[in-house]
């Protein structure tokens, strides 16, 4: 409820919800939009202010042997080409850092996925909608949970693209359309029978 509340004084938005279903749709509003949106002017000021400078990933070696520093740099090298990649349709990771250090400004929290992709060979850096982000309340308790999941519809063959010899989980996997909240959820219209959660 509170991501909801911030992303419509964000977007000066009646929004209905979060889910791409209903973020599409729009209460009626009884008035008009906010001409002047101070919370959007102040978190765009802020994130323009905090993120002008990109920071740059460096590998201290003080008083490691030659082998150790020139690991250092090729590491350093791997790490800026990595960086610099078309990221999560952005044109580079910090493009994603962007969004991702907006959406900590506005819903006072916000994630970046960083994994292997198998198919393409390449490492993948992706911007996580934060309300798509759970955990175990038990585990949190302490405000410390092991575990983070991240909870989101996938198109069943690119998920048998990647994992080849789970095809017969995936295609029996419950999908959306069967899910008690995957239409309420999830809005991917026509295309809903494709995705499992």
């Amino acid at each position: 409820e509170g991501m909801l509340r911030a992303a419509r004084m964000y977007g000066s938005l009646p929004m209905m919800g979060l889910s791409p279903k209903l973020y599409r749709q729009r209460t009626r509003s009884r008035g008009r939009r906010v001409c002047f949106n101070v919370v959007k002017s102040v978190v765009d000021t802020y994130v323009a202010m905090v993120t002008k400078d990109r920071p740059k990933v460096s590998f201290v070696t003080s008083g490691a042997d030659d082998a150790i520093q020139r690991r250092a740099k090729k590491l350093e090298k791997f790490v800026d080409a990595v960086m610099l990649q078309r990221q999560n349709g952005q044109l580079d990771a910090f493009a994603v850092g962007l969004l991702v250090f907006r959406d900590l400004c506005v819903a006072d929290s916000g994630w970046i996925k960083v994994w292997a992709d198998p198919v393409e060979k390449r490492v993948c850096i992706q911007r996580v909608l934060p309300w798509e982000i759970l955990v175990d309340p038990n585990e949190a308790r302490y405000g410390e949970p092991q575990n983070l999941f991240h909870v989101y519809g996938y198109d069943r063959f690119k998920l048998i693209e990647q994992f080849p010899k789970r095809k017969k989980e995936i295609m029996a996997a419950k999908g959306l359309e069967d899910d008690e909240q995957g239409n309420m959820l999830y809005g991917y219209g026509g295309d809903i029978t494709r995705m499992v959660k």
